[in-house]
């Protein structure tokens, strides 16, 4: 790791400038814009540095043909509506109520000879969660699969015979507690990229470090689906 930004945040933090946003009240949203932008190729990232204002933001929205989709997505969707990390605050809090109470009901509706389990995945434990992020849950359970529910808490659904599958198809998943508070797995994400969270009544959030990016890998599986808000 090292103290000076690398590339991708370089880019994140003129696209902030164009955007005329505080970098002090959006480091989150400066932290996501990077991770997405160190997935286009890397002459596509040095074209990027050598742009300004909005030919930068639309340079980052078009660039179809220099990363998968779904990065392209994220960019235009956080670029669209940025979001400050007060409001990543309030979407965290909302969301991890929303998942207490239903993963609470899961183990409710498995009693009587099921062993049922609930994992994280996704943003959250990647450390990449913004305002526009859905929290992505796995249950096991004696249901077996179905269609995940794509709401803002998204499940997807198994049973013990599908599990290893699942959990090669979404890496990164962590078994929780049900009902069990979720800001250590966000708190750990956000560690790794160079983060530091203080929780409060409001967060505080201290950029440490500069970690190593690369491209994040595709599931084992090859599976290329996922939640409504892409793994």
């Amino acid at each position: 790791m090292q103290i000076q930004p690398r590339l991708p945040d370089r880019i994140a933090g003129k696209a902030l400038q164009a955007l005329n946003l505080k970098r002090e009240e959006h480091v989150l949203l400066e932290e996501n814009l990077a991770c997405y932008a160190s997935n286009f190729k890397p002459d596509f990232q040095a074209e990027l540095e050598r742009l300004e204002g909005d030919e930068l933001l639309r340079r980052m929205q078009t660039g179809w043909a220099q990363a998968e989709h779904r990065w392209v997505d994220k960019i235009r969707r956080d670029l669209e509506k940025p979001y400050s990390d007060a409001q990543v605050q309030q979407r965290f809090e909302e969301l991890e109520n929303r998942f207490s109470s239903e993963s609470q009901r899961l183990v409710a509706e498995n009693q009587g000879g099921f062993p049922a389990r609930v994992y994280v995945t996704g943003s959250l434990v990647k450390g990449r969660f913004g305002a526009h992020s859905d929290l992505d849950a796995i249950g096991i359970s004696k249901g077996g699969y179905r269609p995940g529910d794509h709401g803002a808490v998204s499940w997807q659904l198994t049973d013990d015979r599908g599990e290893d599958f699942m959990l090669k198809s979404f890496l990164g998943a962590k078994q929780v507690t049900p009902g069990q508070p979720l800001l250590g797995l966000y708190r750990e994400g956000l560690a790794s990229k160079g983060l530091k969270l203080e929780e409060a009544s409001k967060w505080s959030i201290q950029r440490v470090n500069y970690p190593e990016r690369e491209p994040e890998p595709q599931p084992k599986t090859g599976m290329m689906w996922s939640f409504s808000d892409l793994p």
